[in-house]
Parts: structure tokens; C-alpha cells; sequence
């Protein structure tokens, strides 16, 4: 599984505190659905940069998956149901201490 993370972000410290959850973007994409819209999809609901979401898409696209972001339980939660409705396949899981 390959990973990556935008450095611009901005962290809240608060949030270090809670426990950390990954969120894993799977391929194959469903049929009907293309490269385009799948990085409006990360795009829109994960709020990053399209320029910056359209290289690592292509950088994983051999892939199996690839990790979006880490995040705490409720935004990733959250996230999952988000792009489940956008019919991408999506699971979070534990961040392992």
C-alpha cells in the first residue's frame, strides 16, 4: 500500500491527542467511473488540491490501494460514508502505535 500526505496542511494540535485513523482509497474503481471522477470525489469531499490529488492518483494507479490521509475516528468515519456514496471504495482503519 502506498502512502502519502499534503505537508501544507495545517494541524490541529488538539487533534493528536485523539486516536488516529487511516482512511484507504481501493482500486478497481467501479465501472462507469473515471480518473476524472474519482479525483473530484478525493477532491470535494477530502478537500485537497486537485493538481496535487490528480499526481498521486496517477503516481498509485498500479496500485491496490493508497492511504488519503490520517484523521480521527469521526471525520474518517465520516469520510468513508462520504465517498461510499460517491461509489469509491473506502476503509479506515486503526493507526497501529
Amino acid at each position: 500500500m502506498a502512502a502519502w500526505r499534503l505537508e501544507r496542511r495545517q494541524r490541529n494540535p488538539a487533534m493528536d491527542e485523539l486516536p488516529q485513523w487511516k482512511v484507504i482509497f481501493h482500486y478497481p474503481i467501479p465501472d462507469g467511473l473515471t480518473f476524472d471522477n474519482v479525483a473530484e470525489a478525493i477532491h470535494t469531499i477530502a478537500h485537497f488540491p486537485k493538481g496535487e490529488v490528480c499526481r498521486i492518483i496517477e503516481e498509485y494507479w498500479s496500485c491496490d490501494s493508497f492511504l488519503i490521509l490520517i484523521t480521527h475516528y469521526e471525520r474518517a468515519e465520516l469520510l468513508e460514508e462520504q465517498f461510499t456514496r460517491a461509489k469509491l471504495k473506502v476503509t479506515i482503519e486503526p493507526v497501529s502505535v
